[in-house]
């Protein structure tokens, strides 16, 4: 019965805060595998599927709502483990570009 009464949004908030945990790990993941095709994948399918939940919390809740969740989620990143510096962001934005290019994804 766990979840059972949830609204529809605070189900969407739950499952935002457990693929953003998932896709810092993939961010881990990818830095110490930075040749492994199968992580760049899964960090880049990660991250499309947190921009989903992100524009439906947007279309249930509202903007501002989802500003104070993504200010929720940066609080958590900065308390956890996982701390990334500037360059290790762009070495793993340059992977998941590389990776769109070698597979022909044009998507934004």
């Amino acid at each position: 019965m766990f979840g059972l009464f949830d609204s529809k949004s605070e189900k969407l908030v739950k499952k935002a805060y457990k693929i953003f945990r998932e896709y810092l790990a993939c961010h881990m993941r990818v830095l110490k595998n930075p040749d492994s095709e199968f992580w760049i994948k899964y960090f880049y399918e990660t991250e499309l599927h947190l921009e989903e939940i992100f524009e439906d919390i947007r279309l249930e809740c509202g903007e501002e709502y989802l500003n104070n969740l993504q200010k929720n989620l940066e609080i958590e990143q900065k308390k956890s483990l996982y701390q990334f510096s500037e360059e290790e962001f762009d070495f793993i934005q340059s992977k998941k570009d590389e990776y769109k290019m070698r597979n022909k994804i044009w998507r934004l």
